[in-house]
């Protein structure tokens, strides 16, 4: 009996969701205030919104998530958050579904709010807690290294180091999680995460063997009559200083070439966007009752996607240029002083990658 009234449940709540996409274009022209805004901007929501009910039903889920958020992003309602959520959960984006759910829950309706704003917080309070039950939890431990100088990434996306130790939501399946830090070499694995499971995941970072630890161990080895000379192999005559300038000089041309890099890339990202937002608008010229001209969605769409893609490598590439100029600046720094004679910096190669190590 209990199984017959869920099923029942569940086959009103999808039976609700069909009928509201279906009725989505008049809700908008019908229920937003007449005075929020321009005749333009709920012409060109509706159309989007159009656009989204179509694609869902059509079950093209990612197609009919970007045009609810355009259309939430030209006028708001709870109504366009509403499908946007359902549309991440059938994603199986859950961590935004919930997100999406909960901003509609937290919006103060006005008394004379209309109907289809009060019946979607109804909606979302009842669909919430089955999309929250489907986020699954990890949390990610690195011992023996600071936080603060971590650099996570799961998924290949950097996220912040602050997600260490702490219940991080994530949508389930199969994912990758690296962890590295100055002088380490990196860590990472996969994990597997059904709907709301929990897991702990450790990475443990490995400090790097350089070739000046060793040289420094052969040193306090060696006979009392060998050290003079096992100190000049090591670099203590000064050549150590000297390779900090140069490893300083590398960094600044690091540095240089990546905001170089980060430039042309924004540029690219900015020049994609307003190419989207043309071809959306011409899209829209088109005709009365909004963008029905395939070959310009799809234009659109992929255009969206190239300007996303360009925005996050520009930002990564400007975040390695401040770090090659802040390296280098430190290093020629430190390399300039007469006293540093004890300085050391020695170059490394890894399976994953190189750099210097220097001691100071």
């Amino acid at each position: 009996m209990q199984q017959d009234r869920t099923r029942g449940r569940c086959s009103w709540v999808l039976a609700r969701s069909r009928h509201g996409l279906r009725v989505l274009g008049l809700l908008l022209a019908l229920t937003l205030p007449a005075g929020a805004q321009t005749d333009t901007q709920r012409a060109a929501a509706r159309s989007a919104a159009q656009a989204g009910d179509k694609a869902f039903k059509e079950q093209r889920y990612e197609e009919a998530a970007l045009y609810f958020a355009r259309a939430e992003a030209i006028m708001h309602a709870p109504t366009l958050l509403l499908f946007l959520a359902r549309s991440q959960a059938k994603l199986g984006q859950y961590v935004q579904a919930r997100e999406s759910y909960i901003k509609i829950l937290r919006e103060e309706l006005a008394p004379d709010a209309p109907a289809a704003f009060v019946a979607a917080k109804q909606s979302a309070d009842a669909e919430l807690p089955q999309v929250a039950a489907q986020i699954a939890t990890l949390t990610l431990d690195v011992p023996g290294v600071p936080v603060e100088g971590l650099r996570i990434s799961i998924d290949d996306e950097p996220v912040t180091s602050a997600v260490v130790g702490v219940p991080y939501p994530i949508d389930p399946g199969d994912h990758r999680v690296a962890a590295g830090a100055d002088g380490y070499e990196p860590a990472a694995t996969r994990v597997g995460l059904s709907a709301g499971e929990t897991r702990e995941v450790t990475l443990t970072l490995h400090r790097i063997a350089t070739a000046h630890s060793a040289a420094v161990g052969q040193s306090a080895r060696s006979a009392p009559g060998e050290n003079d000379t096992a100190a000049r192999d090591a670099g203590g005559d000064g050549s150590g200083v000297n390779g900090m300038r140069v490893a300083g000089y590398v960094s600044l041309g690091v540095g240089v070439v990546g905001v170089g890099l980060g430039t042309l890339l924004a540029v690219q990202f900015v020049q994609a966007r307003d190419a989207a937002n043309d071809a959306w608008a011409e899209c829209l010229d088109k005709s009365e009752q909004g963008c029905d001209d395939d070959a310009l969605e799809q234009e659109t769409l992929d255009l969206d996607d190239e300007a996303s893609a360009k925005g996050t490598q520009a930002w990564i590439a400007y975040g390695v240029g401040a770090a090659g100029l802040a390296t280098g600046i430190a290093l020629l720094a430190l390399g300039s002083d007469d006293g540093g004679g004890e300085a050391r910096v020695t170059p490394y190669a890894t399976a994953n990658g190189f750099g210097v190590v220097g001691q100071f």
